[in-house]
């Protein structure tokens, strides 16, 4: 009698590489979709940490009855003070404000150190201001003191990935001092940011 031959069960050495090579081709297909992905989120991400930013200085004005500024800090974790030179991605800061339009200092003349921060990021997004590049300064009712009939502040945020077409966040100021975020995109004509 002859006995039966118990087969070796399993994938051959063919079959296992098919389907590596399957992976690696698929892989290959979603990479690039995935790295705009974390891009276009690392923008909206900013975009939304700004907007946060200008809507709390906003209120913190309207619930102190005093004026607030917004300003571009090269210094954000040091002394953080005002720069005017519209570096808007260093950092910004949030200080109270006298009615001269001053920083805000104590009974010894020391200007008040800053009421909040945004930190730079720092994963290559740039940040530029449109218009002037000084403080923005909201009123006791909460407007933007600054308004001289120049139109809307937008800060545009973008990727500096040269790869691909930049990934671009407008994030709008207007004159009521409400804020609101614009997504954009950039096709090689023009920033494609507008508030």
């Amino acid at each position: 009698m002859t006995k039966p031959r118990n087969r070796m069960r399993g994938f051959t050495l063919i079959e296992l590489l098919a389907v590596v090579a399957i992976t690696a081709i698929l892989a290959a297909i979603a990479a690039p979709p995935m790295s705009q992905f974390i891009t276009r989120n690392r923008i909206a991400s900013q975009a939304n940490d700004l907007l946060s930013l200008l809507a709390s200085a906003r209120m913190q004005a309207i619930r102190e009855r005093t004026p607030v500024g917004v300003c571009a800090t090269n210094d954000p974790k040091g002394s953080a003070d005002c720069v005017s030179d519209g570096d808007w991605g260093a950092g910004i800061a949030v200080y109270a404000f006298n009615a001269l339009g001053n920083r805000a200092a104590d009974a010894a003349g020391t200007p008040l150190p800053p009421v909040r921060i945004l930190q730079a990021a720092n994963n290559g997004n740039v940040v530029t201001r449109n218009g002037a590049s000084g403080p923005i300064r909201f009123g006791q009712s909460g407007r933007w003191l600054d308004f001289a009939g120049n139109g809307n502040i937008a800060f545009i945020l973008s990727s500096d990935n040269s790869d691909e077409p930049a990934e671009r966040r407008a994030v709008c100021l207007y004159p009521s001092g409400n804020s609101r975020v614009v997504a954009t995109r950039s096709n090689g004509r023009g920033t494609g940011a507008s508030c």
